[in-house]
């Protein structure tokens, strides 16, 4: 399983995976579909501080725009799917290499 971190609008956070193939984000461009393996994190824009959405790139290209999304699918590391809607998401992180146990905390 990939590790894949949601932030919340209230700072709670939830380790799992993203189960969505790819974003879409209406940019200056037009519409553009971004596979998620290719994406770092995307910001949504509904945080106090962003004017717009944006989908930030491995490849270090940074997208914004409107990012189509209602609900984000995701599986938890417990396996449990949940469909996140888009109002409770501040930041969602894309293979971060988070680990739910930090070392020597046994």
């Amino acid at each position: 399983m990939r590790h894949d971190l949601i932030v919340g609008r209230r700072g709670d956070s939830l380790h799992g995976e993203v189960q969505e193939k790819s974003f879409s984000i209406r940019a200056a461009f037009g519409r553009i579909r971004v596979e998620t393996k290719r994406i770092t994190w995307v910001h949504l824009k509904d945080a106090p501080d962003l004017e717009q959405d944006e989908i930030w790139l491995k490849a270090g290209d940074h997208l914004t725009g409107t990012v189509e999304l209602q609900t984000l699918r995701f599986r938890t590391e417990a396996g449990e799917l949940l469909k996140v809607p888009r109002a409770a998401i501040h930041s969602i992180l894309i293979g971060a290499g988070f680990s739910v146990r930090a070392p020597g905390l046994d």
